[in-house]
């Protein structure tokens, strides 16, 4: 079911271009106004707003409903999909990039928000520097505090891309302005693999960019005190081994895409399988020995075996010694 609260943007003023902004929903009740309050009252006026409801089970679209009363400016910036069925998020991720009529687009998750001059900044960066993907700092909120997410300044798409592998973090999708018609030329987020969604999308997205830019300010607030969400701590831990083989699952369909590219990208995709394993396997490796042996099975999708080379590189002997403890135990 799709309802449409309108479809252009008469009387706002007319900027540089159009900047979709993507948004899914799915138990949010908690934090949906204060996500919806902080992008209806962006400074720059050139939106549109997509919200897909991917059959929310609380209250959460009401919620949206009665926010967008007290931005009637809005109303014809603004799309609202209802999924027929829950779809998961790798699926809502493709839906809404396929609405999309901007020139440009950001992701917003609806538990988190963006400060109010966010699109404005991002987009005088694109038109100062002709970028195709913007990115932006981040604020990491907690509970009890706050931590700076800083991300690497690289103007090259490869050795972003690099740098991106090098890490089993820092993939995320969010916190960026992305020239829609590179979504035209990737393989989009896998349905059904919802953890990790962004480590298989974002590379090919940077992969496909001629030119990166940064605004050095952190403008995008990552929430992780919404306890239903599929990053916080306690979601991790109950659905533990299913989210981190998803993770794994992404990160080989990553090295297959690059497959007949770009060989150095190749191999360090490769390494980065092996590095999403062995991250994997310390967390279960202690506490799970069923879920270490599902995760280490995954190392036949490795190209080599360039394990050993890890325990040394990234300081991961306790995890060497710990997986040799439970392979032999197989064995046995």
């Amino acid at each position: 079911m799709l309802y449409l609260c309108g479809n252009n943007t008469q009387g706002m003023i007319n900027e540089n271009y159009k900047v979709s902004i993507l948004t899914p929903v799915y138990n949010v009740s908690n934090y949906i106004e204060r996500c919806a309050r902080s992008l209806f009252e962006q400074t720059y006026d050139n939106l549109e707003f997509i919200f897909v409801d991917d059959c929310t089970p609380d209250n959460s679209m009401e919620i949206l409903a009665q926010v967008t009363k007290d931005y009637p400016q809005r109303k014809e910036q603004l799309k609202i999909i209802h999924n027929d069925k829950n779809k998961g998020l790798a699926a809502v991720r493709n839906i809404l990039t396929k609405l999309a009529d901007g020139t440009f687009i950001m992701h917003v998750d609806s538990d988190d928000w963006i400060e109010k001059d966010t699109t404005e900044k991002l987009v005088n960066k694109q038109i100062q520097t002709g970028a195709d993907i913007v990115s932006c700092n981040s604020v990491l909120e907690e509970s009890s505090h706050q931590s700076l997410i800083q991300l690497p300044q690289k103007s090259a798409p490869h050795e972003m891309i690099m740098e991106f592998l090098k890490s089993p973090n820092n993939h995320q999708i969010w916190g960026r302005l992305i020239r829609t018609s590179l979504y035209n030329q990737i393989v989009g987020a896998r349905e059904g693999l919802d953890n990790g969604e962004d480590t298989l999308v974002t590379p090919q997205l940077f992969y496909y960019a001629q030119k990166l830019a940064n605004v050095d300010e952190p403008l995008y607030h990552y929430f992780q005190g919404n306890k239903t969400s599929l990053t916080h701590k306690e979601i991790r831990n109950k659905v533990n081994t299913k989210a981190r083989i998803q993770i794994i699952q992404n990160s080989i369909l990553l090295r297959d895409f690059f497959k007949g590219k770009d060989k150095e990208l190749e191999n360090q995709a490769n390494s980065h399988i092996a590095l999403q394993i062995w991250d994997s396997s310390k967390h279960c490796a202690r506490r799970d020995k069923q879920a270490f042996k599902q995760m280490w099975a995954y190392r036949k999708y490795v190209d080599g075996n360039p394990f050993l080379s890890f325990a040394g590189k990234w300081g991961k002997l306790g995890v060497f010694w710990r997986s040799h403890y439970y392979c032999v135990s197989f064995i046995r």
